[in-house]
């Protein structure tokens, strides 16, 4: 299944607006639904898996030319520039005081557990994959030896994870598999595997997210290093990444009956990183700060309003300067 330019955007848009949704529901109301829950890990699961798709189709067709001045400004940049208004913000409300060591720390998204915008903690697990990617694909041009480097990261990743970058854990196959897919996505009998899997794929969705949510309800995350974790991850993986697929799937769908939207599509993608940067500042921290559930719904619908504006002035920006992806 080979996933164009505009599906990947517009599911890019459709998972950031099921994460702010998520987090909306979460943080402003109280609602901690495992099944809020699931839906939240399959849209994260697809941004970070598009990321590894995208990141290895764009290999393939411009090399590594400007490889970390394309992540810096369109990835890091974006989000250092929210980070510090934040901080200011913070520091006016007397909430933190300034350190400069710790200013740094925050801004620049290096401490272990965020503490001034708590849901960038995934660019630091972006990061990581970007390092290894640029090493494996710039030095390793013999692709079986560089499948097999990736396994073993991976399988390390998995095993260190949990007590580096904490709620990464659950995440951390997903831009792997978003690699595979882009490396094998023309094999013919990779071909074969996905039309078997899109035949029963809302069947496997449903009973896949079924047990999500039952293990959640009675277990929780299984943290440790032992064989239970490895196990739990990997399922995990696959069910969110059935889920991820779906949505994909369903934006095709949408990307051919709606001309309109197809003509967007572009717009809405590259919207989808700010969305998420701007979420916490002019929804979550606004909503939690209110009294009550009007002005939690006040605060909900301008903040939401500006995410918006701010991101499509932001694509304007992009698109005036020259900012290439």
């Amino acid at each position: 299944m080979e996933i164009s330019v505009k599906e990947s955007n517009l599911s890019k848009f459709v998972f950031s607006i099921l994460i702010l949704v998520y987090h909306i529901c979460i943080w402003g109301y109280d609602c901690t639904n495992r099944w809020f829950t699931f839906v939240c890990g399959v849209a994260m699961f697809g941004f970070l898996f598009l990321s590894g798709y995208g990141l290895t189709v764009s290999y393939y067709k411009n090399g590594m030319d400007n490889f970390w001045n394309k992540k810096f400004i369109k990835v890091y940049l974006p989000a250092i520039i929210v980070n510090v208004f934040v901080f200011i913000e913070l520091i006016l409300k007397n909430e933190i005081s300034f350190e400069r060591e710790y200013c740094l720390t925050e801004i620049l998204m290096l401490n272990k557990t965020p503490n001034i915008n708590r849901e960038l903690w995934f660019l630091r697990l972006l990061f990581v994959w970007y390092v290894v990617f640029f090493i494996t694909y710039t030095y390793i041009t013999n692709i079986k030896i560089r499948h097999a480097v990736w396994f073993v990261i991976t399988a390390f990743m998995m095993y260190t994870i949990p007590e580096v970058f904490g709620l990464a854990n659950t995440y951390c196959l997903s831009f792997s598999i978003g690699v595979l897919f882009a490396e094998l996505q023309n094999n013919s009998k990779c071909k074969k595997i996905y039309s078997y899997i899109q035949q029963w794929l809302i069947a496997l969705v449903l009973v896949g997210s079924y047990i999500y949510v039952y293990q959640s309800e009675n277990s929780g995350i299984i943290f440790g290093r032992h064989i239970n974790f490895f196990i739990y991850i990997f399922i995990t993986n696959i069910i969110l990444g059935c889920g991820a697929l779906l949505v994909i799937i369903l934006c095709r769908k949408l990307l051919r009956k709606i001309i309109y939207l197809s003509k967007l599509a572009n717009m809405l993608g590259g919207m989808s990183l700010m969305i998420y940067y701007l979420q916490r500042p002019l929804v979550l921290d606004p909503m939690i700060w209110s009294n009550n559930i009007m002005s939690k719904v006040i605060w909900m619908v301008i903040g939401c309003g500006f995410v918006l504006f701010i991101s499509y002035i932001y694509i304007y920006m992009k698109e005036k300067f020259n900012l290439k992806k």
